[in-house]
């Protein structure tokens, strides 16, 4: 086709050209409108999604907390229960070891005498008041005057023996010395004892301490503590 019958194409229909370029114009901002609506539909739907799942999101994040909480609560529950029942255990054990234990009461005999360090006659009862026998593990005594202190460990063979519940055992030591009762004045001297023992269990130790004060037929006792 030539340019003249180009020409001639475009000045006879130009109305129409012009109107149909209306159209397409019209077409493609409606198109341009729907493209929008579409995209804000979609975008808004988005949102929604997005709102939804970050609502489900903070439930499913309190939902955890109140879980981790109930978890914190019931373990500390549990922690306080097993404390309670240690504790109750201690108690039970320390109750029975008490009903099952024995009780030894040490008295000083009024014969008990103090002259010199080497003539002196310390002479105990040990009355076993528990249920179960008593086993001395030993015994010690310091009989202190003003002038000076004498130590005795017990002999060898009070080591061993046993007290059983409601008898009375009597334990003695004397000095190495000779003399008489009536050789001089009986000075004032205060005694300690102490007497570790044990029941069944090997392990567990017991031990009653007496302090008394005085002389020849005037003895008094000071304290008893029983371990």
């Amino acid at each position: 086709m030539s340019l003249h019958t180009l020409w001639y194409y475009l000045t006879s229909y130009s109305n129409a050209l012009t109107a149909l370029a209306g159209i397409v114009g019209v077409v493609v901002a409606f198109l341009g409108v729907v493209v929008a609506a579409v995209y804000a539909g979609l975008t808004w739907r988005l949102a929604k999604v997005a709102r939804t799942q970050a609502e489900q999101g903070k439930i499913l994040a309190e939902s955890a907390k109140r879980q981790a909480d109930a978890a914190l609560e019931q373990a500390a529950a549990s922690h306080r229960a097993a404390q309670a029942a240690a504790e109750q255990a201690h108690v039970t054990r320390q109750m029975f070891e008490a009903s099952h234990r024995p009780y030894l009461e040490v008295q000083i005999e009024q014969r008990s005498f103090y002259l010199r360090p080497d003539f002196f006659g310390l002479f105990l009862s040990v009355k076993n008041h528990g249920p179960v026998p008593a086993i001395l593990l030993g015994w010690r005594a310091h009989i202190q005057t003003a002038e000076r202190l004498t130590v005795h460990q017990q002999p060898p063979t009070d080591e061993g023996l046993c007290v059983f519940p409601g008898n009375t055992a009597e334990l003695s030591c004397t000095g190495d010395g000779t003399g008489r009762m009536d050789e001089g004045p009986h000075p004032e001297s205060d005694i300690y004892v102490e007497v570790p023992y044990r029941g069944f269990h090997r392990e567990v130790r017991h031990e009653t301490k007496i302090g008394a004060t005085g002389k020849f037929r005037l003895w008094r006792m000071l304290y008893e503590d029983v371990t």
